[in-house]
């Protein structure tokens, strides 16, 4: 039987495209498993796929703007002390140690991947792992190209020369991929212009037959009654989300009008809330399995998608509005293109 590895540097718990994408493998008959850089939470006996959590494995990430945390931070006393030999010591060492991170990183996920026909890659991350698998055993890859990446706000904080290292690395990625694919055509048109070869678009549809009734309810869940006005949110809290603004116009709006964020991350806007007199009005739902997420909002009123519009975002058709849509939520959003059209 062909087997098919789909590989992810999240948790395929919070990562609904490569969970959908990895569940239509398995039901179309192929051997389906998915390789996630973080351990999820999840009943793996239940899942439609083989589930393989890299161990040991800490994903290198850029940090938001303005954060001192990461690999970095192991030349940020020279910086402050902004000699000159301290200020050459962090342009120099710093991407060789983010380079050896990177390295050690994908040596962990290669020795995770088991051997398969294909290779799924959601991020171009782990290429140089799946590119060695690819070779060793003939298989071929898809790369899935979810964002352009280089246009993240926190992609900046990285130091020139590895920001330069992570092009070259994802040229050659894009270059010997089988296929090519992104999430709308505003991020392909970027990708073409970066590196010479257009992704076809596979956007970020629900599956309406992977759905389950969870036995989450996110109005009584946050113990709302039905005069109440629930606003969801949907997914993880990022560093790109708004998620202030709807706080502070809570108090604006009429006292029945809540806000109901599913999902991790946001505990650290309740001071906000309290400092702003809404925190009665602002409540934070755990989680759900991907499966489920249709099911725990179908009670709100409507759904906000609160990703900002600019930079990379304002060409974003994220999970999220697909997910309001299916659970028939009227949707609020931004001026993005791509949702508009």
């Amino acid at each position: 039987m062909t087997r098919v590895v789909s590989v992810t540097r999240l948790g395929v718990r919070r990562d609904k495209r490569t969970f959908q994408i990895a569940a239509s493998m398995s039901r179309r008959g192929f051997q389906s498993a998915v390789v996630e850089g973080e351990r999820s939470s999840l009943d793996r006996e239940d899942l439609p796929f083989d589930l393989i959590t890299v161990e040991g494995a800490e994903p290198l990430r850029a940090p938001d703007a303005g954060d001192g945390d990461g690999p970095e931070a192991v030349t940020e006393s020279a910086r402050r002390a902004g000699s000159l030999a301290h200020r050459v010591a962090s342009r120099v060492l710093a991407p060789r140690t983010l380079r050896r991170l990177f390295l050690a990183d994908n040596e962990l996920t290669y020795r995770a991947l088991p051997d398969a026909d294909l290779y799924y890659l959601t991020c171009f991350w782990q290429f140089p792992a799946v590119w060695r698998k690819c070779r060793e055993n003939g298989a071929r890859f898809v790369y899935d190209a979810n964002d352009a990446y280089w246009l993240w706000p926190g992609y900046a904080w990285y130091p020139r020369l590895f920001r330069a290292y992570l092009r070259l690395i994802e040229r050659r990625c894009v270059r010997r991929a089988a296929g090519f694919v992104t999430v709308s055509e505003g991020v392909a048109a970027l990708l073409e212009e970066r590196y010479g070869r257009r992704p076809d678009v596979v956007r970020n549809m629900h599956d309406l037959r992977m759905d389950e009734e969870s036995d989450v309810d996110v109005r009584a869940a946050a113990g709302l009654g039905e005069s109440d006005f629930a606003v969801v949110i949907v997914g993880n809290e990022k560093p790109s989300d708004a998620v202030e603004e709807p706080i502070r116009a809570l108090g604006e709006l009429p006292d029945r009008v809540h806000l109901v964020c599913l999902g991790a991350g946001y505990d650290k806007h309740l001071p906000l809330a309290r400092e702003l007199g809404v925190s009665e009005r602002v409540h934070v739902i755990p989680p759900v399995p991907p499966v489920h997420v249709t099911s725990a909002i179908r009670s709100a009123d409507a759904c906000l998608v609160n990703i900002r519009s600019g930079d990379v975002h304002r060409f974003a058709l994220p999970t999220r509005f697909f997910s309001a849509v299916a659970a028939g939520l009227p949707v609020l959003h931004p001026p993005l293109p791509e949702v508009r059209a």
